[in-house]
């Protein structure tokens, strides 16, 4: 089942109470400098300096981290567990293979129980 909240949806293995927020975060791994002689030079004369040039050689993959109303419907059996996770908002779609990589419960006295989750994607 998926979980939602202003038209975003995110679904692991089963349910996650109404969800509060989502973040994912994604970003390059290794780059390799391909400075050449053609590269831009900036300034002039003693001021010269030439403008570094680097291509991406990896890309690391997402993480996913949840909010959610209620307690982690998680044990700690099911941390490393993999399986599909599909997330679904505005300006962004995502199904791959993650698992989860920890999960947390927090309740205080006149507060709502508020729980979250983060995805490690498996890259593969």
């Amino acid at each position: 089942m998926a979980a939602t909240s202003q038209g975003a949806t995110v679904s692991f293995g089963g349910y996650i109470s109404s969800l509060l927020s989502i973040k994912i975060d994604a970003s390059a791994g290794g780059t390799t400098d391909c400075t050449s002689t053609t590269s831009t030079i900036l300034g002039s004369g003693a001021n010269a300096r030439i403008l570094k040039e680097l291509d991406c050689t990896s890309v690391e993959p997402a993480k996913v981290s949840i909010t959610f109303l209620g307690a982690a419907p998680f044990s700690i059996s099911q941390i490393g567990v993999k399986n599909t996770l599909s997330v679904s908002a505005t300006g962004c779609s995502l199904s791959a293979l993650a698992y989860l990589s920890k999960f947390d419960t927090t309740a205080s006295v006149g507060e709502m129980i508020k729980g979250s989750a983060e995805f490690q994607l498996t890259g593969g």
